[in-house]
C-alpha cells in the first residue's frame, strides 16, 4: 500500500470523527450496544438512535454510565456537545482501562474546549489508572485544543494532571520551551503521579528540560533540587557531581525519600561528607543526621559504615532498617549494629523490630542467638524482610520452638509466620493440616526459590484435603501438570467469568507465574468460555483481557487475529508490557500489529509516530533492519531506547550484533549523519540510550569507546547481560584506562 493511500485512509478516518454512525447500524453490528439499548425505554432508545443535540436529554446518569464507549464515539458531535455538566461526569466514568483508546479519542475530539476541560477535571477526580495509549490520547486532544506544548500555560499542565505521563519525549522537549512555570508544573504533576513507569526517553527529556529551565547543575539551588528530587536517579553521575553541597543539603528532606540507585546515592553522599558545607565525615554524624539522610544512606561506602558512631546507629535503627541496602552494605551494617547493641542474645523484641531490615545482613549463627521470645514478638516485622533460605530456616526453627510441633498448628498460626514458613523443612510441612498447608502455600506464593519437590509435596497435601484454591498458589502454579489443569474451571477457580470487572483482586491473578504450555491450555478454556473475540457479544473486552495477566503469554496466532481493529493497539500495549513471549510469538504479535496499522512494507514505517513507537515498546527490537532504516529521523533515537529495553538474554550473538548495528545507524541519523556511527564517536548519552544493545559491540569496539563517554555510562554498562569473556576483558581494560 502506498504512502498516498495511507494518507487518504488516515484523512478519511479523521473526518469520520465528526460524523455520526447511524445508531441503528451500530446496534446491529455491535451486540453489546444492542443489549444495552434493548434494556432502555423505547422513547430513550429512539432519541439515542436519532442522535442530534438532544440525544441525551432524557437519558439518566446511571444509563450513561452503563453504555459502551462505542456509543459515545459514534453518536456524533452534536450529541456530545449537547451533554450538560452532570452527564459529562457520568460519561467520564465510562473512561476505564477497558475503553478502546480509539473510541476515547473520538469522544474527546467531538467535545467543545470547555467540555474537554471539564472532562480533564473529572479524570483527576477518578481513581481509574488509564493505559499509556489512553493518556496519549488526552495529550493529543489537548494539543488540538491548546496548540503545541510550547504554547501551554502552567494551568494547562495542571489540568492534565497525572495524564501528563502521556507526553511522549518530543512533547516533553517542546514543553520545556513553554517557560519555567509551565515546565515546573509538568515535573510536579508527573512526580505526583509516580515516575517508576516512565520510559527512558521521557526521563531523559525531563532532565534535559530542567537544564534548559534552570541552567547547568552547578547553578541549581536547593529549591530547584527539591523540585527535581524524584528525577535524580535519571541523572548521570557526572552531572550529579556538579551539584553544590549547599543545594544538596538544602534539599535533603525531598532527596531522603527518593528510591535511589547506589551510584546516584554515592555521588550525593560524597557531597554531604564535605567538611565545610556538608555534615562532615560519617564518624561524626549523630542519630539525627542519619535519620535525616534516609534513603541516601544507600550511598555509604563500607568504610563509611565502619566509622559510624554507636550512639548514632542506636538512635537511627528504624530509619536504617528501611533503606534498601545492598547485601554487602547490610552485612557491614549488621556487624556495626552488633557492636552498638551487643550480642544478639541480649536483644529485645523492640530492638529486633527496629532493626528488622538490617537483620538480613546477620549470619545464620547470629540469628540463632536471638532470644526465641523476642523473635516471636517481632515476627510481624521479620516476615516483611527478604531473608535468604538459610536465614529463613534458622528463624523458622526458632519460631517452631515457641509455637510447638507443626502438627498442632492451625491456619492462623501459619499466617502469623507468613513467608518465614518457607524455612521449615519438608518433614515439618508434611505434618501441617490441609488448611494449614493451604495457608503456607499462600504465604510462600511469591517465593520463586522454593524447590519443586517441596512445592509438589505441599500441593499434593492441599489437594487431598480439598482446600486448595488456584488463585492462592502464585509461583507454585508451575508445579501443576497439564493433566492437573484439565479439570480447572476458569470461571470458578480463576475468577475469569462474565462479571470479572468487579471480581477477584488482580494481585492474586498476577502472582500466578505460568509456564507457556500451561498458559496456552488455560487460555483455550477462556476462549471457549468467552467466545470468539471477533464476536461483539463476546467477553473479550479490554477490561477483561487485562485481567488475564500472565495467561497472555499463551496467546496464539489465530486468537490474536480475531481481535477487532479498534482495540488492537490497546491489546498490543498489554502484550508488550507483559513480556515472556517466545521469539515466534513476538514475531507473530508484531506481524499482526503491522497489518493493523498498514505497516506491511518497510517503506510504510516512515509514517510511524512516536506514540505508536512507545506503545510498541521493547517489541521495536523485532523490526527488521530495513524497517528500522525507514523510521523518521525524529523518532530514531527513541527507537534505540525502546530496543534497549528488550531482554536479549540467550539470543544468538550474531542477532544481537545485527540489532546493535541498526542502533548505531539510528543514532547516526538522529545526529544528521548519513553513515553508521562508529563506537569511538558514541557519547555517554548514546551509550545510555543503547543499554543492553551494548552487548553487540565487539571487544575491539569496546576498546575504541571514548574514555569520558564510558565513564558517564559505566553504571548502565555494568548492568548489561550477555557479554562474553573477551568483551568482559575489554570492559575491564577500558575501565582501567578511563579511571587512570
Amino acid at each position: 500500500m502506498s504512502l498516498t493511500t495511507i494518507a487518504f485512509i488516515t484523512t478519511t478516518w479523521l473526518i469520520a470523527f465528526s460524523a455520526s454512525m447511524d445508531m441503528r447500524t451500530l446496534a446491529e453490528k455491535d451486540k453489546r450496544v444492542n443489549n444495552a439499548f434493548s434494556e432502555l425505554p423505547s422513547d430513550m432508545r429512539t432519541k439515542l438512535e436519532t442522535g442530534g443535540a438532544g440525544a441525551f436529554t432524557n437519558v439518566t446518569d446511571d444509563v450513561i454510565e452503563k453504555l459502551p464507549v462505542s456509543v459515545f464515539a459514534n453518536i456524533g458531535t452534536e450529541a456530545i456537545q449537547g451533554m450538560g455538566r452532570d452527564k459529562l461526569k457520568s460519561l467520564a466514568k465510562t473512561f476505564t482501562r477497558g475503553a478502546a483508546s480509539r473510541n476515547v479519542e473520538k469522544v474527546l475530539h467531538a467535545m467543545s474546549s470547555s467540555q474537554f476541560e471539564d472532562m480533564l477535571q473529572d479524570m483527576q477526580n477518578s481513581t481509574e489508572e488509564l493505559s499509556l495509549s489512553q493518556k496519549e490520547v488526552f495529550v493529543k486532544i489537548m494539543k488540538e485544543k491548546k496548540g503545541r506544548p510550547s504554547t501551554w500555560s502552567a494551568d494547562d499542565v495542571k489540568k492534565l494532571g497525572s495524564l501528563a505521563k502521556g507526553l511522549v519525549p518530543s512533547e516533553i522537549r517542546d514543553l520545556a520551551n513553554a517557560g519555567r512555570e509551565t515546565f515546573e508544573a509538568s515535573i510536579e504533576e508527573i512526580s505526583k503521579a509516580g515516575v517508576k513507569d516512565l520510559s527512558k526517553g521521557q526521563r531523559k527529556e525531563l532532565v534535559n528540560g530542567a537544564l534548559k529551565t534552570y541552567g547547568k547543575q552547578d547553578g541549581w539551588t536547593a529549591d530547584t533540587l527539591s523540585k527535581m528530587a524524584t528525577f535524580m536517579p535519571s541523572m548521570k553521575p557526572k552531572d550529579i557531581k556538579q551539584l553544590s553541597t549547599t543545594a544538596v543539603k538544602g534539599a535533603i528532606r525531598e532527596l531522603a525519600t527518593v528510591e535511589m540507585d547506589g551510584k546516584s546515592a554515592r555521588e550525593l553522599m560524597k557531597k554531604l561528607k564535605d567538611g565545610s558545607e556538608g555534615y562532615g565525615s560519617p564518624g561524626s554524624w549523630t542519630a539525627d543526621d542519619l535519620n535525616r539522610l534516609g534513603n541516601l544512606t544507600k550511598g555509604l561506602t563500607m568504610r563509611d559504615i565502619d566509622s559510624l558512631n554507636a550512639d548514632a546507629i542506636r538512635g537511627s535503627l528504624r530509619t536504617l532498617s528501611h533503606v534498601p541496602l545492598s547485601k554487602k552494605q547490610a552485612s557491614k551494617m549488621a556487624r556495626k549494629v552488633k557492636t552498638a547493641l551487643g550480642s544478639p542474645n541480649t536483644w529485645t523484641a523492640d530492638t529486633i523490630k527496629n532493626a528488622s531490615g538490617i537483620l538480613r545482613g546477620l549470619k545464620p549463627k547470629d540469628l540463632r542467638n536471638l532470644p526465641t521470645e523476642a523473635v516471636m514478638e517481632s515476627v510481624e516485622d521479620l516476615k516483611q524482610v527478604p531473608f535468604s533460605r538459610s536465614q529463613a530456616r534458622v528463624l523458622a526453627k526458632k519460631l517452631k520452638e515457641s509455637l510447638g510441633d507443626p502438627s498442632s498448628w492451625n491456619e492462623s498460626t501459619v499466617q502469623t509466620l507468613g513467608p518465614l514458613v518457607s524455612g521449615l523443612p519438608l518433614q515439618d510441612l508434611a505434618h501441617l493440616s490441609g488448611e494449614s498447608v493451604r495457608s503456607a502455600i499462600k504465604a510462600m506464593k511469591g517465593d520463586r526459590t522454593v524447590p519443586p519437590s517441596k512445592q509438589r509435596a505441599m500441593l499434593k497435601k492441599a489437594k487431598e484435603s480439598g482446600t486448595l484454591k488456584l488463585l492462592e498458589v502464585g509461583s507454585f502454579i508451575k508445579s501443576f501438570s497439564l493433566k492437573d489443569l484439565e479439570s480447572i474451571d476458569v470461571e470458578a477457580e480463576l475468577g475469569l467469568g462474565t462479571s470479572i470487572a468487579n471480581g477477584t483482586d488482580d494481585t492474586e491473578r498476577d502472582a500466578l507465574t505460568w509456564k507457556l504450555s500451561q498458559a496456552r491450555k488455560i487460555l483455550q478454556k477462556v476462549r471457549n468460555l468467552w467466545g470468539d473475540p471477533a464476536d461483539s457479544a463476546s467477553k473479550w473486552v479490554l477490561e477483561n483481557i487485562g485481567k488475564l495477566k500472565g495467561l497472555l503469554i499463551g496467546v496464539w496466532k489465530e486468537l490474536l487475529q480475531r481481535f477487532p481493529n479498534d482495540m488492537f493497539e490497546d491489546v498490543l500495549e498489554m502484550l508488550a508490557a507483559r513480556g515472556g513471549f517466545t521469539a515466534g510469538q513476538r514475531e507473530m504479535i508484531l506481524s499482526q500489529y503491522k497489518r493493523q496499522l498498514f505497516l506491511e512494507t518497510p517503506s510504510n514505517f516512515s509514517s510511524m509516530t512516536e506514540d505508536q513507537l512507545l506503545v510498541l515498546g521493547n517489541l521495536t527490537v523485532e523490526l527488521t533492519a530495513e524497517e528500522l532504516d525507514a523510521l523518521s529521523v525524529d523518532i530514531s533515537a527513541e527507537a534505540v531506547r525502546q530496543m534497549s529495553e528488550a531482554d536479549m538474554t540467550g539470543l544468538p550473538r550474531d542477532l544481537i550484533t545485527k540489532k546493535t548495528r541498526s542502533a548505531l545507524k539510528l543514532l547516526a541519523r538522529a545526529r544528521g549523519l548519513v553513515s553508521i556511527l562508529k563506537p569511538s564517536q558514541l557519547t555517554s548519552d548514546e551509550l545510555l540510550d543503547m543499554g543492553g544493545l551494548g552487548a553487540g559491540l565487539t571487544s575491539k569496539e569496546i576498546g575504541q569507546l571514548d574514555a569520558d563517554a564510558f565513564k558517564g555510562a559505566v553504571s548502565s554498562i555494568g548492568q548489561v547481560q550477555g557479554f562474553d569473556k573477551d568483551q568482559l576483558k575489554a570492559l575491564a581494560s577500558k575501565a582501567k584506562d578511563a579511571y587512570r
